[in-house]
């Protein structure tokens, strides 16, 4: 494996979670259960993110028929006065949640819509200042455990400016359902909550995305999560208006992000649908990687930009793989996906999906969604038992190594085996190195050195391994003779080596 600091990245950012249902689900239990679910994510000796995504929910009417799965309730920040009532309706059929396999709500229900324009944004008395405090709590939890970023992001707008008067998306899935008449509406709820969150909580938001997988077909009403159809043209729309409202807002300094779009394909779709106006005023690019194509046309598209890019939301089951918490395999596919993400991308930041996943859930569709697993619905979440699987020790592996201010360089095998990734810094003579062995045997990393102009003579590296019944766990170092170095890596494993002892003068951006 020839490793090539000659083109490194800018400075990567960090590593880092969405809030979203985990949040609101786990946010208001007791401690010291939420502080060691915070401290497992954010602390440094847990996974040591820095970065956190917090959703804007948009709420149902409380007339609606309750069908959202546990956790993805998240509560709008909307308070609807007294007198004012929802739109009697016929019953609409409910249809089947897109993802993870769920079963389909057996009862007939219907939307609460109102369809008066009663909210008004600048009424204080249209705004629920005590709203959503569980998520509230995880963004708080993260700052003080030392997150510094922070990403404010919608699934749907608030039932009353849907066209479906549900958040879980229109009628039809193809369809955008924000209301045509409630663009200037809804830019202006997501700067009022942005708006509060910094003010209020102390929260720093920096980037602010508007839309969340928004050109697919998933999100149709009464699904089992919020979502919301957006055609290129409509995410131009609210795009630019946001960036308005943010300014008359005096919230300059809030960054648009987007489109957020399923996976690099649908995201270069997007992208060549905009605007000029809507690419002039994304000041960070960000994609999901649920499917893996297309990866290295969206780093060029960031590239001639010349905007930041995150991969901001990937999980894997893997599919076809029963759950397991101590299943090695669980944990290999999410390393390869990191591995595929950060060299073919090559983001700014990598954020999973939401770190801690509902166990009734994954029970019922047999699947390793979440590093953690804990019921939702628990009567009793003091006696909550807490256990990381082995994709929470996977991604410790690169978590803990690759921190906020290294940059990446190019690694070439030549089989053309793409695992392995390599960064330098942030100290300035430090090398990090993770490879995944997906084999069932036993192998040698062989690391060449050659292209670093010199090594200290106190070189040396330091490796940790993750495998079965293994949890990040150090080995003996391997002394640095000679610009090839031999890494002994155990089978099916994620293997972290730490080189000291590099040249200082490599760091590009020093």
């Amino acid at each position: 494996m020839w490793l090539d600091p000659s083109d490194p990245s800018e400075p990567f950012q960090g590593w880092g979670t969405a809030l979203a249902w985990f949040g609101h689900a786990t946010g208001g239990w007791p401690e010291p259960v939420r502080g060691r679910l915070a401290d497992l994510l954010y602390g440094r000796d847990g996974l040591g993110f820095t970065i956190a995504r917090y959703n804007i929910g948009g709420g149902d009417g409380r007339e609606t028929e309750r069908y959202l799965r546990p956790g993805a309730d998240v509560p709008g920040w909307w308070r609807r006065p007294a007198g004012v009532g929802p739109v009697p309706e016929d019953p609409w059929p409910k249809s089947g949640a897109p993802h993870h396999g769920l079963a389909a709500p057996t009862n007939p229900g219907r939307p609460g819509p109102d369809y008066r324009d009663w909210w008004d944004p600048a009424e204080a008395m249209h705004w629920d200042p005590a709203a959503d405090p569980n998520q509230r709590w995880w963004l708080r939890a993260a700052r003080d455990r030392g997150a510094d970023l922070f990403e404010a992001f919608s699934n749907s707008p608030p039932y009353f400016m849907t066209a479906s008067g549900v958040v879980s998306g229109h009628a039809d899935g193809n369809h955008n359902n924000l209301r045509s008449d409630q663009y200037r509406a809804f830019a202006r709820y997501l700067v009022g909550v942005t708006r509060r969150l910094i003010e209020t909580d102390g929260i720093p938001i920096r980037t602010l995305s508007p839309t969340n997988e928004p050109n697919t077909p998933y999100w149709h009403a009464f699904n089992r999560q919020e979502g919301c159809h957006w055609d290129p043209r409509a995410q131009s729309k609210i795009i630019t208006v946001l960036a308005e409202e943010l300014r008359a807002a005096g919230l300059d300094r809030v960054i648009i992000a987007g489109p957020d779009e399923t996976n690099p394909v649908g995201f270069a779709a997007d992208w060549a649908g905009w605007t000029p106006e809507a690419r002039a005023v994304v000041g960070q690019l960000n994609t999901h990687t649920y499917d893996i194509h297309g990866r290295r046309a969206v780093r060029r598209i960031a590239a001639e930009a010349g905007k930041p890019l995150w991969m901001s939301e990937v999980d894997l089951g893997p599919a076809g793989l029963p759950r397991d918490d101590d299943d090695i395999r669980a944990g290999l596919a999410l390393a390869r996906q990191v591995v595929g993400d950060l060299t073919e991308l090559r983001p700014r930041a990598w954020v999973f999906w939401q770190a801690i996943e509902d166990r009734r859930n994954m029970i019922e569709s047999d699947q390793n969604w979440g590093l953690i697993q804990v019921d939702f619905a628990t009567v009793d979440p003091a006696a909550e038992p807490i256990k990381p699987n082995m994709k929470y020790w996977a991604l410790a592996q690169f978590s803990r190594f690759i921190r906020p201010g290294a940059e990446l360089i190019t690694t070439r095998s030549d089989t053309g085996a793409e695992d392995t990734v390599a960064a330098l810094g942030p100290e300035p003579d430090r090398l990090v190195v993770v490879h995944v062995n997906s084999r069932p045997e036993t192998a040698t990393l062989r690391l060449d050195l050659s292209g670093f102009p010199r090594l200290a003579a106190t070189a040396s590296a330091r490796r940790w391994t993750t495998a079965a019944g293994r949890r990040v766990e150090e080995d003996h170092p391997v002394r640095v003779t000679a610009t090839e170095t031999e890494i002994p890596v155990a089978a099916r494993s994620v293997t972290t080596v730490e080189l000291t002892g590099i040249s200082a003068d490599l760091l590009s951006h020093r």
